[in-house]
This record gives C-alpha cells, sequence and structure tokens, in this order.
C-alpha cells in the first residue's frame, strides 16, 4: 500500500486501503490439499493465496513457502489439508 501511495504521488494516512489492492484472481479453501493450492499459485504466478471459507469469509493467507515445507514434511503420510491444523 505505501508504494501504490508513493506512485500515486499521496501519502498512505490519506488512502483508503482498497485503493492499492490487488484483486486476487483465485482462493483457496480450508479443504484444499496444499499440493493444488501450490499448483494454482504457480499457474497464476503469484506466491500467496487467501484462504476464503463456504460463507465467502477470508480465514487466512497461505504462502507458497508454508506449502513447499508442508509437501516436503509430508513423506509418505497423507497429503496435507489446509484446515486449521495447517496454520497453527
Amino acid at each position: 500500500m505505501v508504494l501504490g501511495c508513493l506512485l500515486g504521488g499521496h501519502v498512505s494516512w490519506e488512502c483508503e486501503a482498497y485503493q492499492h489492492m490487488t484483486i486476487m484472481e483465485r482462493a483457496s479453501t480450508p479443504d484444499m490439499y496444499a499440493g493444488e493450492a501450490l499448483v494454482t499459485m504457480l499457474d497464476f504466478e503469484t506466491s500467496c493465496l487467501p484462504v476464503v471459507a463456504e460463507s465467502g469469509r477470508i480465514v487466512g493467507m497461505v504462502f507458497s513457502e508454508d506449502l513447499s515445507r508442508a509437501i516436503s514434511q509430508e513423506n509418505d503420510s497423507e497429503p496435507t489439508l489446509m484446515n486449521a491444523s495447517f496454520f497453527s
């Protein structure tokens, strides 16, 4: 946001956050597998995705570094779901 304000020629405390937000084309859900979310990020060339509940409420953000770490720790276990335990 600060960079957007500077480029726009105004100061951050005079701006609303939405003026500088990027619209996310994709989101993940709490029941999405970590690998699926990582592929989505690669497809859309982004390093993060909002995690959106069925109600449409954003319940978190997931970052590619977190997903890579989770996938590498899976070994032979079950694929990782992005549920509440993923964010703890």
